[in-house]
């Protein structure tokens, strides 16, 4: 089976405070939220997302092994920004993802 892996970022004012504003919308959306050091780690039972704060910018990776599970996960992550206050791009730019997470955007 083949696996869907994407990796994007986009650039916000507080990307802290903008991680946990997404985190608290989309709670009720999957099955848990949990935290690695960084990374907060989204678990949505057929695919998972992991969000990473940096320097004024979130960077997301999605991963999943189902194209509808995929699409999903990308349409919760996209409409959680719709309300943030200080987004300084246009919208997330999305990459193609490797094994290794974050090594496409380079974080």
């Amino acid at each position: 089976m083949q696996d869907y892996i994407v990796e994007g970022f986009v650039h916000v004012d507080n990307s802290l405070l903008s991680l946990k504003h997404i985190c608290n919308r989309i709670s009720q959306l999957c099955q848990s939220i949990s935290r690695d050091d960084v990374d907060w780690l989204i678990n949505f039972g057929e695919g998972n997302a992991i969000l990473r704060p940096g320097d004024n910018k979130l960077l997301f990776r999605i991963s999943t092994q189902d194209i509808l599970i995929f699409y999903g996960i990308q349409t919760i992550i996209e409409g959680s920004l719709s309300d943030l206050p200080k987004i300084l791009t246009d919208g997330i730019e999305w990459i193609p993802g490797t094994e290794i997470p974050f090594a496409t955007t380079g974080v």
